[in-house]
């Protein structure tokens, strides 16, 4: 796993965890298609432009799963201290976007 939000350009780098996460979520797993996704999911209008803040968490995930052809990933995006990661069910972080 690849996709570290430090990586990518503003506004991912500077706030994208969220974005990130569900991008993770999406079953995405290489960085180098990121940024597409990422102008992909503004276009849309899942994810706003200017600072990554995801309008649709669930149109997002699943129209990257649809658009990519992959197979979505289970876990929980959860809030820990103003940055996001993903977590199993017994509560391990298994995704940390930084």
């Amino acid at each position: 796993m690849d996709i570290k939000q430090k990586n990518y350009k503003q506004p991912i780098s500077a706030s994208g965890c969220c974005f990130c996460c569900d991008c993770y979520l999406a079953g995405l797993s290489h960085s180098s298609g990121i940024e597409g996704a990422f102008d992909y999911a503004v276009q849309k209008g899942w994810v706003r432009g200017s600072d990554a803040y995801v309008n649709n968490h669930s149109a997002l995930i699943n129209g990257l799963a649809s658009k990519y052809g992959t197979t979505k990933r289970g876990g929980n995006r959860v809030n820990v201290g103003g940055h996001f990661v993903i977590k199993d069910g017994k509560g391990n972080i298994i995704y940390n976007p930084a």
